[in-house]
């Protein structure tokens, strides 16, 4: 039986953050603009979670309503998230950033 099958998708965080804050780095040294500069770093170090976020709204989505419930109810399996990558790469960061 199909009950039995189990996946975990693995959501890696740290990962962009970095990326993204590079790009914002080269932005921020290329901008002259100080409103530009202000926005670029609000969003440093908040990218990664804004997407987690979204994602997990997804998953809420996905695994609920009608359609689910009749997959759920012959013993389909919601898929798992793993939050990966969640320590800060970023030394200005709160080591427990990803965490929290």
């Amino acid at each position: 039986t199909n009950s039995k099958i189990a996946s975990v998708a693995s959501f890696f965080i740290s990962r962009i953050d970095s990326a993204i804050d590079k790009i914002i780095d080269t932005r921020l040294k290329a901008s002259k603009d100080a409103s530009e500069q202000e926005k670029l770093k609000s969003v440093q170090g908040k990218v990664a979670i804004a997407n987690g976020k979204l994602a997990y709204q997804s998953y809420l989505q996905i695994f609920s309503g009608d359609r689910w419930n009749k997959l759920a109810a012959k013993g389909a399996q919601t898929q798992r998230v793993l939050w990966a990558s969640t320590s800060t790469k970023n030394p200005a960061y709160r080591d427990v950033m990803y965490v929290e």
